[in-house]
């Protein structure tokens, strides 16, 4: 089943959710964007944390809303379970799934601990990653 026929098939969801992908490789955010955007959802893209946690404090102050972040576990200014952290703190806290190389035990169970809806292994199979989004945000 391809990207475009998982969109198709819950045709009475909301339009056009907004999902947050950070992840500092502009490869692996291209196809994130690219899959996300076939399946239907708005995407907006940070490279960093830092850049992430200024887009959501713009959005949040401008009465915009993200409905799911997707980020890296490892991005360059920090962790993925830092920002994990952070967000389930917000007063509205947004469903985080996290990406990672090789998750070892310890890091999957703190992930999971800390809030994560999902942790998905890198290299990203692009069919799953829209199933777990669509599972977080209509749920």
């Amino acid at each position: 089943m391809n990207v475009s026929a998982i969109a198709a098939e819950r045709p009475d969801e909301p339009a056009r959710a907004r999902v947050l992908v950070v992840e500092d490789d502009a490869a692996t955010r291209g196809l994130v964007r690219q899959a996300l955007k076939g399946a239907g959802y708005e995407v907006l893209e940070a490279s960093s944390g830092n850049e992430a946690g200024e887009l959501l404090s713009r959005r949040s102050r401008q009465g915009g809303r993200i409905d799911l972040v997707i980020a890296a576990i490892t991005p360059p200014d920090g962790t993925g379970l830092d920002a994990l952290a952070t967000l389930r703190q917000q007063r509205r806290p947004v469903p985080v799934i996290l990406m990672a190389p090789a998750v070892g035990r310890e890091i999957y169970h703190e992930a999971i601990r800390l809030g994560a809806a999902a942790v998905l292994p890198k290299p990203l199979d692009l069919q799953q990653l829209v199933l777990a989004v669509r599972v977080r945000v209509f749920d």
